[in-house]
């Protein structure tokens, strides 16, 4: 069936950071925004063996994004999830021989964005002020132009790259690190995650209904509380409850947003 979750609606967040992995693409990563600095018209676009192939299924979660597509000869399947507590991001790519005899791969990666700095965000998205400089550093396991050879069928081969946007220093460290490890930087994001919400669920009230999808949207309706949770140093208070923050907007919070919530965060907090 048609998803009624639109491209540009999945973003993935950790407290420090939020992306887009556009579900329509296998591979391709678009705006990054991490306060005080954001890179709107980010992206990240990889082709295979020349093409840019579309997904053809996808999993999105608000801690990760799997999706699913092909090329001749090839069945490709990437996973992006946000560092653990860093303005960061890292792409793991998969990808599998599926003719018949040896074969070739080329991902070629191009990346294009601005970066900015803003001290104040509110409701809109910041357009930036240029009080900070900032950098956005990207790195990957087998360069801007990976060749995979001697790949035989049936064979999976994985490729890492990273993101990040900061202070120089602070970009480049991380997506070292990242490229470093990549596999534990992976396993690591997604047991932080998986943390995050055994705490709130261990922390939060829950209720009985004789109808099971009740109680599952429940527990869905809580994940809002860590879509919106910031935990950056650069906010004064810490962890921050945001109206939103996904992609950049809503980072401010109205005194009505206090009218339900505010009961909920001393129990997490």
């Amino acid at each position: 069936g048609q998803s009624v979750i639109g491209a540009s609606d999945c973003g993935l967040v950790n407290g420090y950071v939020t992306l887009n992995g556009w579900i329509e693409d296998v591979a391709t990563v678009k705006s990054i925004w991490a306060p005080p600095y954001f890179c709107a018209d980010f992206v990240l676009r990889l082709s295979f063996n020349g093409e840019d192939p579309k997904a053809t299924g996808y999993f999105w979660r608000p801690e990760a994004l799997v999706r699913e597509g092909a090329v001749p000869g090839w069945k490709l399947k990437s996973r992006l999830v946000p560092i653990v507590r860093s303005r960061g991001a890292i792409l793991e790519v998969e990808v599998e021989n599926v003719s018949r005899t040896e074969a070739t791969l080329e991902i070629r990666q191009n990346v294009t964005g601005t970066v900015k700095s803003q001290e104040t965000w509110g409701f809109g998205k910041p357009k930036g002020d240029g009080k900070r400089k900032a950098k956005l550093s990207v790195g990957s396991t087998a360069g801007e132009v990976a060749r995979l050879t001697g790949v035989r069928a049936g064979e999976r081969r994985k490729v890492f790259y990273a993101m990040a946007i900061g202070e120089a220093d602070e970009a480049d460290g991380l997506v070292a690190r990242a490229m470093a490890a990549p596999e534990g930087t992976v396993a690591a994001a997604v047991a932080d995650w998986r943390e995050r919400v055994r705490r709130l669920a261990e922390k939060m009230p829950w209720f009985e209904s004789d109808d099971p999808r009740l109680v599952r949207l429940y527990g869905r309706s809580l994940l809002h509380l860590l879509m919106v949770e910031w935990n950056s140093d650069w906010f004064v208070v810490k962890p921050y409850y945001a109206t939103g923050g996904l992609a950049g907007g809503c980072l401010c919070n109205y005194l009505w947003n206090f009218g339900g919530p505010h009961r909920l965060w001393p129990l997490l907090d």
